[in-house]
């Protein structure tokens, strides 16, 4: 006789595309049995779609929940690494930090080794852009009631910027 699953914790959550690095939000169901079996995370389009997962992680004893470096400013996401051949990972964050810590203590709760911590994501830095004036054959004055363009005076001589995801 086949144990049924419980359902631990369920709802939204941010999933950040491996291959892109873009996060869109998914419905999310945590499932445990009693029996031992090990516990189930499966994530759906959206939360009325619970008939076909678009994807599952079996938490068995190659997974481990750690810090990652991918949240947004102001965010908290965790990762799930799941060391087989090939190792995967599961970049998540909830809606809030509250949130995340939330999925984060049900998914602990189930067995899963941890090594997470609550870390909020700071602003990124970005370096100022460096601006100078061409030197350049000197040009009439522009005639009044006209503006000149400053694009054509000034260059840009370096710029580094990071995006925050």
């Amino acid at each position: 006789v086949r144990a049924m699953a419980k359902i631990i914790k369920s709802g939204p959550l941010l999933r950040e595309a491996s291959s892109t690095g873009t996060w869109k939000q998914w419905h999310f169901v945590l499932k445990h049995t009693a029996n031992g079996q090990p516990a189930t995370l499966a994530w759906y389009r959206d939360e009325h779609a619970n008939t076909k997962y678009s994807g599952r992680i079996v938490f068995a004893d190659s997974v481990q929940l750690v810090n990652t470096k991918s949240a947004r400013e102001g965010k908290c996401a965790f990762q799930i690494n799941i060391n087989e051949t090939p190792p995967q990972r599961l970049v998540l964050a909830g809606l809030s930090v509250d949130d995340t810590a939330s999925w984060v203590q049900a998914i602990e709760g189930c067995g899963v080794p941890s090594t997470f911590r609550i870390e909020v994501a700071k602003a990124v830095s970005v370096s100022p852009i460096i601006v100078t004036k061409r030197m350049e054959q000197p040009q009439a004055p522009a005639p009044l009631g006209r503006v000149a363009s400053l694009s054509s005076q000034f260059e840009v001589l370096s710029s580094a910027s990071s995006s925050p995801r």
